[in-house]
């Protein structure tokens, strides 16, 4: 405690007037070597604001703190939802393989049925051929026969056919005309 009767310059016990420039901007340029008083009791406004922007500073690193796990659990989930939309897109790229096997294996049969119907068609168009030459052949034959006939008939009958008149009523005309 302070002695108000106390002396500065006589006093043994150094127990000095409080420092002014200390108590109004907490610095001295003596420093220790003052010789007034410098109290850091004075500067309890001072303490207690930087127990304050203490208390602040725990509850924002307690904040941070907080944050940083939250956004551990959130990396945490993505990384999940990233692993199962890894494990989606396997699966959808394996069924994207067997659909394309499916398409192969239907494009080959389609493939085959075109050749197929190919040389059904060659079998059926040589069929149809065959069956054209053989009634062209017939028909051939019977033109033959037919026109042998009918140089038969003439010959046996004098009769043509083909002529606008026979000869028995070419004969008739040539009479009645005389």
């Amino acid at each position: 405690s302070e002695n108000e009767g106390c002396q500065i310059h006589g006093c043994p016990l150094r127990h000095p007037r409080k420092c002014r420039f200390y108590m109004e901007f907490a610095y001295c340029k003596f420093g220790n070597y003052c010789r007034f008083r410098h109290d850091n009791l004075e500067n309890k406004e001072a303490l207690k604001e930087i127990e304050e922007l203490k208390s602040k500073l725990e509850k924002v690193k307690s904040t941070i703190k907080e944050r940083e796990d939250q956004i551990k659990l959130k990396d945490e989930e993505i990384e999940v939802v990233r692993k199962d939309l890894q494990e989606a897109l396997q699966v959808m790229k394996e069924k994207i393989r067997e659909k394309d096997k499916v398409i192969e294996m239907k494009d080959s049969e389609i493939e085959s049925i075109k050749v197929n119907f190919e040389k059904e068609k060659e079998n059926i168009e040589r069929e149809e051929l065959k069956k054209f030459e053989i009634q062209r052949n017939d028909l051939h034959v019977t033109q033959m026969l037919f026109d042998d006939f009918k140089e038969e008939m003439t010959y046996k009958y004098g009769y043509d056919s083909n002529a606008e008149t026979s000869e028995d009523e070419t004969e008739e005309e040539s009479r009645k005309k005389e």
